[in-house]
């Protein structure tokens, strides 16, 4: 079933108790929040387009790098993290999944949100 955000929408396609894996869009010219999660690490893989991640241990710190067609990054447990589609004409599609465990649930609700486009910080 395919989720709709303002960024653009996500599918869950497989969800087991210790990883979860999801088909993020983002549409052009849009990123989701700067967030971290407490309980999940996620790997990306670009599947089409290009983005530019933003990834520290905090927000001070955080540095960017580009990802294009076939890149993977990880994303560490507590670590500060966005992603943004730099094409104003092609949708950015990546292959995301959730490492957790741990006695701990995967959850959509393991978000702690530092700045938002769409109104939505913590």
């Amino acid at each position: 079933m395919k989720i709709e955000k303002p960024w653009g929408s996500y599918e869950v396609l497989i969800e087991k108790e210790d990883y979860v894996v999801k088909k993020l869009t983002l549409h052009p010219a849009k990123q989701f929040s700067l967030q971290k999660h407490e309980h999940r690490d996620e790997e990306w893989v670009v599947l089409e387009g290009e983005g530019l991640l933003t990834l520290g241990p905090d927000a001070d710190s955080a540095s960017q790098s580009f990802l294009s067609e076939r890149s993977r990054a990880m994303v560490p447990q507590g670590f500060v993290h966005r992603l943004l589609n730099i094409s104003t004409n092609k949708n950015l599609e990546v292959l995301e999944t959730w490492w957790g465990g741990h006695g701990k649930t995967l959850s959509e609700e393991d978000i702690i949100r530092y700045a938002d486009d769409y109104g939505r910080e913590d």
